[in-house]
C-alpha cells in the first residue's frame, strides 16, 4: 500500500553540517535515506553505525564533475525517491568552473521525477 510504504529520501551532500542535521532527522521519523558525498564519507558511517545500517546508503558523487546526473541516477537505479533534497555546497570557485550545465541538470531531474 502505498500509504503505508516506507518512503525514501535522497539528499545530496548529507556528509556534513545541515545536510547530515536533514538526513538525522528523517532517520528519526523513519524515512530511509540514500546520499552522496564528494571527498570524504566518516560523517556518513557514523550515521549509519547511530541510525541502523539497512535505513542509510550512500556512495561517492562529486556534484561539480560532469556525468555526475548520471551517475546518481545509475546509482538509484530506479530506485523510488519520495523527496529529494540538495544540500550540497561546493565551494563558489569551484562550481563556478564545473564543466555541468543547465539541461544535464533538467535532465538528471527529469530522470528522478
Amino acid at each position: 500500500n502505498i500509504l503505508t510504504a516506507r518512503k525514501t529520501v535522497f539528499i545530496a551532500g548529507a556528509g556534513r553540517g545541515l545536510g547530515w542535521a536533514v538526513a538525522a532527522t528523517f532517520l528519526k521519523i523513519g524515512y530511509k535515506v540514500i546520499t552522496c558525498y564528494a571527498s570524504i564519507a566518516d560523517n556518513l558511517v557514523k550515521l549509519k553505525e547511530c541510525f541502523g545500517g539497512s535505513n542509510v546508503s550512500y556512495f561517492q558523487c562529486d556534484l561539480t564533475k560532469e556525468g555526475a546526473y548520471q551517475k546518481i541516477l545509475e546509482e538509484l537505479d530506479g530506485q523510488r525517491i519520495d523527496l529529494f533534497v540538495i544540500s550540497a555546497a561546493p565551494r563558489i570557485e569551484k562550481f563556478m568552473s564545473t564543466d555541468i550545465n543547465r539541461s544535464d541538470y533538467w535532465n538528471f531531474i527529469q530522470g528522478i521525477l
